[in-house]
């Protein structure tokens, strides 16, 4: 059935037709005017018409040339474009393809035309092409697969299917239109993006950075990388899920304006202070770029943990300040006098801390803050407080100065304005630190008003500088209280110099000057019993005015406690501790310090006390005065306890003198004149006790001895030396001479110079010395003959064996003969050495050892030079019954080496040795070879050959020592003894 076609109305452009026919025809001949009107009408629409149908086929000709340049283009648009354009009928057979196409399709366009599409589709991408088909045929909508064409063989192409289906009203498909689009160089950018996505997330995964990636917009963590996860304490998936805003610690304002800072590209580094899923601060570097993630900008951010980084520049930092605030407090103390010191170090401290207020000073000996160095530009024109100080007394310390002092350390506050007094400067942040020496606080560094506050740099600067400065501040201060007290010792020296010059008694001046030295109230020296159980005063000061002597017992006193003891001091509460005591009861004593008074023996002789009614605080000037003063004490009161025994003793000393055994003489040191003798050098010089005085020292000697007597004299009067002792010859009234014993000393007696002599007659002795000389001599020339005799009578003895010896045909008969001989030789060379030797009683036992030995050894080897000898000889002087079996040990010990040691001609060595072992006092003979040892399982004490009884027997008996035996790599006897006096018959 035909559908209406409604008339169609004329158009604009008909319209302009129209009117331009209408022009034309007004411009003909006037002839139609005599024409009727209806016919005229006619002729007029007629040629009208036909001046339309001419314009309308001229719009004609001109509209199919532009279609035919149209359908041209058209036609090389298709043939020529970059992409197949197939056209398939509705049973899905090619019905039209243009150029592109089939290239795509690896052949010609007559072999494709009538031929499916399928016939070029591998098989695994056949069903999406007949799935698309049928899909696009029943929604009408594109679909685009992507399908895998088959160019020949062995070659593939993948590309994109875009198929459109041409429906009618029916929905039945006319025609299909595909277009193919090479997908080879997407195919290949797309691997190309896969595996850069792999390397990136490989890349982003593994490496050791912290990696952030961060929507700008939202502030919400797109991606996070392992090492992102273990730096910040959250599961993987859970750091992904979390805001920046939770692990920045800046306010999210802050946050969002960085964000759009790298978000513009106005700024790419921060650091910031990030949250750990524990609560802890660290401090990072964030480096941030801005890329395109999935279509949509992120911001990739690598994040680097700095925190050690910023410690160190921090702690660098705080060295620098400390280092520069310290060398200005250094060169204060050594430059700068103590009345300024104070405020310089302030001015450090200040300065190093930016802080506008402070206060520094020291703990004095009462416990009071003096505080020399104040900011005083602020403190006295801007503090209003009435009756500023700056002596802080003990317990008015408050607030955090009481608890910096209490605690021993630091305290800060920055919650300030405190409370204040009225009219004190306003404090809004304030550091106090203790400065601390051997556990004591000597002083309080306060700061104050420091823009922004007080940190842990300032407390850990301040601790620090604290630490530095005790030593020295310590020092400065110590060296100020012991200049007080060198002035004040002064005094002291002063007054012990010219005490009792004007007549007074000492005790009592210095009682009274004690007193007021020391600011005391009650002062008593006293002298010690002998018992040291009770004293006597000798001096008691008490308010002004002495008391008198009196004797009491030192129990249950502080005095008591004192006795033996330097210095004894109770700074305070002395009552409570001796309650017994009723002077301190008496008096309302508070402190006590007292002083032994030591004699020159080192025994205690007197006492100093003296007595406070309040706390003593000077202890340590208080303990040196009176140190000082017991020394002075202790000479005047032995002086006076020395003039009573020298009144005593002085009638003893005359008859000790007078009656002594020994002759005393004292001679003047300048003129040699004798001065005093006693009875004893009358009975030795025949002169009567007058008639000595009137002698001087040279009357006394014979004109031959006088030279050597006057240069010993001169020598002890000179002080060159301070005794002497001399056997000289004298000389007696009656001419006779005698020998006399004559030790000197030099003194002074009554402030003259003076040789004493002490003179013994020795001529009795001098004679009998003179009778042992002689008969020492005769008997050392009897035993130097004895020696002789006694080495030739062996010597003798050895020639009788060897004519003997050579009778004999028994080789071990003539062994025992050569054994013997060997023996005798070596006791004979006992007898040489000792005739040879200035000393008759000894000889070197080392250089005896030396010379037996090789003797020994030859006359017992037959093998030529194949056992060698070696020393090790240390010279060691023994006597003669120690020589003799030592001789005859090593006789026996080298016989037996060679014998045994070395057996089927063996080379070896033998060494023999001697020492003497300086701690114990025992001499050690050695014998050693590197033979073949003794016998396994032999016992040398237990041994039975004669050789070895004889070397016990030897060692035992004769030398009273003992033998040690050891068999490693040869043999080794150690032979130790001592030198022993022996009784000679």
């Amino acid at each position: 059935m035909e559908r209406a076609v409604a008339p169609k109305k004329k158009s604009d452009k008909f319209k302009k037709l129209r009117m331009e026919a209408e022009a034309l025809l007004q411009q003909g001949t006037g002839a139609a005017q005599a024409v009727p009107s209806n016919i005229l009408e006619l002729i007029h629409e007629f040629q009208v018409q036909q001046e339309e149908l001419e314009i309308q086929n001229e719009d004609l000709l001109r509209a199919q040339q532009e279609i035919t340049r149209l359908q041209m283009e058209y036609m090389d648009l298709y043939e020529f474009a970059p992409c197949g354009y197939i056209t398939l009928n509705p049973k899905a057979i090619i019905t039209r393809i243009n150029n592109a196409g089939a290239e795509l399709l690896g052949a010609d366009k007559a072999r494709i035309l009538g031929k499916g599409l399928v016939t070029w589709i591998a098989p695994g991408s056949q069903s999406l092409y007949y799935a698309a088909l049928q899909k696009a045929g029943e929604t009408g909508q594109k679909q685009s697969p992507g399908l895998q064409l088959i160019q020949g063989k062995a070659s593939t192409l993948w590309v994109r299917a875009d198929i459109t289906a041409d429906r009618g009203e029916t929905a039945v498909v006319h025609r299909w239109r595909i277009v193919l689009t090479d997908l080879s160089r997407e195919k290949e950018i797309e691997a190309a993006l896969r595996q850069n996505e792999e390397t990136y997330r490989a890349m982003f995964e593994h490496n050791q950075a912290v990696k952030l990636m961060i929507d700008p917009e939202t502030g919400d963590i797109v991606d996070a990388n392992s090492a992102a996860a273990q730096f910040y304490g959250y599961p993987l998936e859970h750091l992904r899920s979390m805001r920046i805003f939770e692990i920045n610690t800046l306010p999210p304002e802050e946050i969002r304006a960085k964000l759009a800072l790298v978000r513009r590209g106005e700024r790419y580094h921060y650091q910031f202070r990030h949250r750990l899923a524990g609560g802890e601060i660290r401090d990072v570097e964030v480096h941030s770029g801005l890329f395109q993630m999935k279509g949509r900008p992120v911001l990739f951010s690598i994040i680097h943990d700095i925190t050690e980084r910023i410690q160190t520049e921090k702690e660098l930092l705080l060295q620098q300040r400390l280092l520069s605030i310290r060398n200005r407090i250094n060169h204060i103390f050594l430059t700068v006098p103590d009345d300024e010191m104070y405020a310089e170090v302030l001015k450090a401290f200040l300065g190093g801390t930016q802080s506008e207020y402070g206060t520094f000073g020291y703990f004095d000996e009462r416990g009071a803050f003096v505080a020399p160095a104040l900011s005083r530009d602020i403190y006295w024109e801007k503090c209003n407080v009435p009756d500023k100080e700056i002596i802080f007394q003990k317990g008015t310390f408050s607030g955090i100065w009481q608890e910096a002092i209490q605690t021993r350390q630091a305290v800060i506050q920055n919650t300030g304005p405190f409370r204040t007094p009225p009219g004190h400067i306003p404090i809004g942040n304030t550091i106090v630190v203790p400065v601390m020496f051997r556990g004591q606080v000597i002083s309080t560094i306060h700061l104050a008003n420091k823009s922004g506050g007080y940190d842990d740099n300032d407390r850990q600067l301040l601790e620090s500088i604290a630490q530095d400065l005790a030593p020295v501040l310590y020092a400065r201060l110590a060296q100020k209280r012991q200049e007080a007290q060198c002035r004040q010792l002064e005094e002291v020296q002063f007054f012990l110099l010219q005490c009792g010059a004007d007549g007074e008694d000492f005790f009592a001046s210095l009682a009274r000057f004690l007193a007021q030295c020391l600011g005391m109230d009650y002062v008593c020296i006293d002298e010690l019993m002998p018992d040291n159980l009770s004293t006597r005063t000798v001096a008691v000061y008490y308010e002004g005015r002495f008391d008198d002597n009196v004797t009491y017992t030192l129990k249950d006193t502080p005095c008591g406690e004192m006795v033996d003891k330097t210095v004894c001091c109770f700074p305070r509460d002395v009552c409570a501790l001796f309650p017994k005591d009723e002077v301190l009861r008496q008096i309302r004593a508070e402190s006590y310090v007292g002083a032994t008074i030591w004699g020159s023996n080192n025994r205690p002789i007197g006492l100093i006390a003296v007595i406070g009614r309040r706390p003593l605080l000077n202890m340590e000037t208080a303990e040196a005065v009176l140190k000082l003063t017991a020394m002075r004490a202790a000479s005047e009161m032995e002086r006076r306890q020395g003039e009573k025994v020298l009144q005593d003793s002085e009638e003893r000393y005359r008859d000790l003198f007078d009656n002594a055994p020994e002759g005393i003489l004292v001679a003047d040191s300048e003129t040699r004149n004798f001065l005093y003798s006693n009875s004893a050098i009358t009975k030795i010089f025949g002169y009567s006790a007058e008639e000595i005085l009137g002698l001087r020292m040279d009357d006394m000697h014979p004109h031959e001895s006088l030279p050597f007597a006057l240069r010993a004299f001169n020598s002890i009067a000179c002080g060159k030396n301070k005794k002497t002792t001399n056997d000289i010859p004298c000389m007696r009234k009656d001419g006779s001479f005698f020998w006399a014993d004559i030790s000197a000393v030099n003194a002074v007696i009554k402030r003259k110079a003076v040789v004493i002599g002490f003179v013994s007659d020795i001529t009795a002795r001098k004679q009998m010395e003179d009778a042992l000389r002689i008969s020492l001599k005769e008997k050392e020339t009897l035993l130097m003959e004895l020696y002789h005799r006694t080495k030739n009578n062996m010597q003798v003895i050895m020639a009788l064996l060897d004519l003997k010896a050579g009778a004999l045909e028994d080789p071990r008969t003539v062994a025992a003969f050569q054994e013997v001989k060997t023996k005798i030789k070596s006791m004979a060379m006992v007898h040489q050495k000792l005739y040879q030797s200035k000393n008759l009683s000894s000889l070197d036992l080392g250089e005896y050892m030396r010379e037996l030995a090789p003797m020994v050894l030859e006359s017992h080897l037959s093998g030529g030079d194949r056992v060698k000898l070696r020393f090790d000889l240390q010279s060691v002087q023994i006597s003669i019954d120690s020589a003799m079996p030592c001789g005859l040990i090593l006789n026996e010990l080298i016989v037996n080496a060679v014998k045994h040691a070395f057996p089927a001609q063996r080379p070896g060595e033998i060494l023999v040795g001697v020492r003497a072992c300086g701690t114990t006092g025992e001499i050690e003979l050695k014998v050693e070879d590197n033979g073949v040892g003794l016998p396994a399982g032999m016992d040398f004490h237990a041994a039975e050959s004669i050789g070895f009884q004889s070397v016990r027997l030897l060692v035992e008996l004769q030398l009273r020592g003992k033998i040690e035996v050891t068999s490693r790599q040869g043999t080794q006897f150690t032979i130790s003894f001592k030198e022993q006096e022996r009784k000679r018959v």
